[in-house]
């Protein structure tokens, strides 16, 4: 919080005087602070939120395995759907009692303090406009992971112990209001927080960019399942701020302290693990494209080839398959050499939400008929603004460009397949847009088949906790049911 930013009540004043001859000095405890600075639980809440969805349990064990972007070298059980509901525990909790519980407390106190000037009334509703943002971007991975989850009796234990769950439905209608009310609010002749922003260090003008983005993604997603969306996409999408380049992409970029760095960086060099290869449907399909995002997204193998591992073998053949250095792990950082560039790489930032992703949703509202333009081109520059934000050397990516085609007549395998590619990293939006235009086309794996999951999951388990303790309003947990927008 600003250091003089607020004032307290007259009366709080005076409670906090009154009686003041140093005996509160005496009973405060320097290493358990009363009360936390709004910009510490805004950085908290925004790499809470990173750390989960780019890391390990949510992005490389369930995401990036569900699209077989990646398989694992040797405990397969996730790859053949082996989750049970003990396993998202951790992420419930994590976007719930973490990214959700900090920045609600930010809306808490910064709802509890006044304002001594215009000027600093302006700051602060740019702050909470910034929040709420980012607690629908929250929202919406969970929703999409779960379908019906806690929202409006949600972050409020003491009036709702047994917090009702909303239909995904409302919540999606209900993100659309909170992002035209954070854009309404802001304001970009005020300043926001003097830091503690990691996304867009408080730049206004880029959080109303993200806030349209997010808004076209949430009304891309529900646009078969609801007729408002095409209006919500239009509005989104013709909006005054909008992403315009990779500048204005959403991304945490991870820090060079251990304790902050990417999770995936960790993963491998503190928790010497070696859990994952590229896998054979991945390395095959970008083969066949002649991409030249291959080596950006894989390390080649021992044989200085790219070779990929089949998805959703039992665990000794995923050992057997992968052990001497036979697959292309993802690129980043080793064993041996801990930090070289890639998805892996130690600070390698999250993508929230990327300029890539806009114009394909763009490419996708032409062809439906909700704006005008070339659905052709804009896709291609889909593409290209995906290869630019990776690295892809300018003459590769005209040489690939050329010969890339798209198919009218079977739009959403050409985007489905050129937009899954895309998203290399972001494993649950990734699974979101596979579950929603149903391309690539995925096969389960015999070996999982042979224990009875005979198709991907599309939605996530409730926890065991949420059974236990709040059993009356959990609905049915099956994890081949589909979420309200996954209507093919």
């Amino acid at each position: 919080m600003k250091k003089l930013l607020y004032t307290l009540s007259a009366a709080a004043v005076l409670g906090l005087s009154s009686c003041d001859n140093g005996f509160e000095e005496m009973n405060v405890d320097p290493n358990n602070p009363t009360s936390v600075p709004v910009e510490n639980l805004l950085t908290q809440g925004q790499f809470a939120l990173a750390d989960r969805t780019w890391g390990t349990a949510m992005n490389a064990e369930w995401g990036m395995l569900l699209v077989q972007y990646w398989g694992q070298n040797q405990y397969a059980s996730e790859s053949r759907y082996q989750h049970d509901k003990a396993y998202f525990t951790g992420s419930w909790q994590s976007y719930y009692a973490n990214s959700l519980k900090d920045l609600t407390e930010v809306e808490r106190i910064l709802g509890e303090t006044e304002a001594v000037t215009p000027q600093l009334e302006a700051e602060k509703k740019n702050m909470l406009a910034i929040v709420k943002i980012l607690k629908v971007h929250v929202f919406q991975i969970v929703t999409d992971t779960w379908g019906s989850v806690p929202y409006s009796q949600a972050l409020n234990p003491a009036e709702y112990p047994s917090p009702a769950y909303d239909t995904q439905e409302d919540i999606y209608l209900d993100l659309i209001s909170k992002l035209d009310e954070a854009l309404s609010e802001l304001d970009n002749t005020n300043a926001a927080f003097n830091q503690g922003d990691i996304i867009y260090d408080n730049d206004i003008d880029s959080w109303k960019k993200f806030a349209n983005a997010l808004k076209a993604r949430v009304a891309i997603r529900m646009i078969d399942a609801n007729g408002s969306a095409s209006t919500f996409l239009q509005q989104a999408l013709t909006a005054a701020d909008k992403f315009e380049s990779n500048a204005d992409n959403a991304t945490l970029v991870f820090d060079n302290q251990i304790q902050l760095a990417n999770p995936l960086w960790v993963n491998v060099t503190q928790d010497n693990r070696d859990d994952y290869s590229v896998t054979e449907f991945f390395v095959e399909h970008m083969k066949t494209m002649n991409d030249p995002r291959l080596g950006l997204y894989a390390a080649m193998n021992a044989d200085d080839e790219y070779v990929g591992l089949p998805f959703g073998l039992t665990d000794a053949e995923s050992l057997e398959a992968s052990k001497d250095g036979k697959t292309s792990r993802p690129s980043g950082a080793t064993k041996d050499e801990q930090d070289l560039p890639g998805i892996r790489a130690k600070q390698q930032p999250a993508i929230l939400m990327s300029y890539a992703e806009l114009k394909f949703i763009e490419a996708e509202a032409i062809q439906r008929g909700v704006i005008g333009g070339s659905a052709e081109t804009v896709f291609k520059e889909a593409i290209a603004a995906s290869m630019d934000a990776w690295g892809v050397e300018e003459a590769d990516k005209d040489a690939y460009l050329a010969t890339v085609t798209y198919d009218a007549a079977n739009w959403k395998k050409s985007i489905g397949e050129a937009k899954y590619v895309a998203l290399y990293g972001q494993g649950v939006e990734a699974w979101s847009e596979w579950r929603r235009l149903d391309y690539p086309q995925l096969t389960v794996p015999a070996a999982a088949i042979t224990i009875g999951n005979t198709a991907i999951p599309t939605r996530g388990y409730y926890p065991n906790d949420e059974e236990g303790l709040n059993a009356e309003n959990v609905p049915a947990n099956n994890y081949t049911d589909k979420v309200w927008w996954d209507v093919n």
